[in-house]
């Protein structure tokens, strides 16, 4: 059982990390800074390490998830450019004064989503990891809760999502029907 998770064992480590920011962000006092960011750059850490120590035997899991070399290294493209995302996303946080937890939070499921749909190996996991990377995007989208061009942006995403997810769902019927 615990070798079958081995190909998705990155994508726990930045799901693991984004829960952490989340409940780190939920018991932190109004006006105290707490380096979640630090979480956020742990889980990337612990996901390179763990792409790094997956390459070159081409595992998978449950057969839907193979952490094969060309995932691993897109994964390793992922876990690079998350983490300079997280590390310099810091000064626009503070100035637009956004909730840090939440938004490293939703930084790394968007990455876990994008790490799950570069080593998937089928058409509904693709699906799921699109979900899990998309609903993050639209919460982000939305962040500052007190601006209206924020709320309509998040809206219309999710509009524009919603039928992008039925029309990939559509061919994904259509090629499960012609196979």
């Amino acid at each position: 059982m615990i070798s079958s998770l081995n190909a998705i064992v990155p994508m726990l480590c930045v799901t693991a990390a984004g829960l952490a920011a989340m409940v780190a962000e939920s018991f932190r006092d109004p006006g105290e800074r707490m380096p979640i960011a630090g979480l956020g750059i742990v889980g990337l850490v612990g996901a390179a390490v763990a792409t790094l120590l997956l390459w070159n035997h081409n595992v998978s899991s449950f057969g839907v998830v193979s952490a094969d070399n060309f995932g691993l290294f897109v994964t390793w493209i992922l876990i690079i450019v998350g983490a300079l995302s997280i590390a310099f996303s810091g000064p626009t946080i503070d100035r637009e004064r956004l909730p840090a937890g939440e938004y490293y939070a939703l930084m790394l499921f968007a990455i876990a989503g994008m790490m799950l749909m570069a080593t998937a190996s089928d058409l509904l996991i693709i699906f799921l990891a699109l979900e899990v990377l998309s609903i993050a995007v639209y919460v982000l989208t939305g962040i500052r809760r007190d601006s209206p061009q924020a709320s309509e942006a998040a809206f219309k995403y999710f509009l524009l999502g919603a039928f992008s997810s039925a029309f990939f769902l559509y061919g994904i019927a259509f090629t499960y029907g012609l196979t």
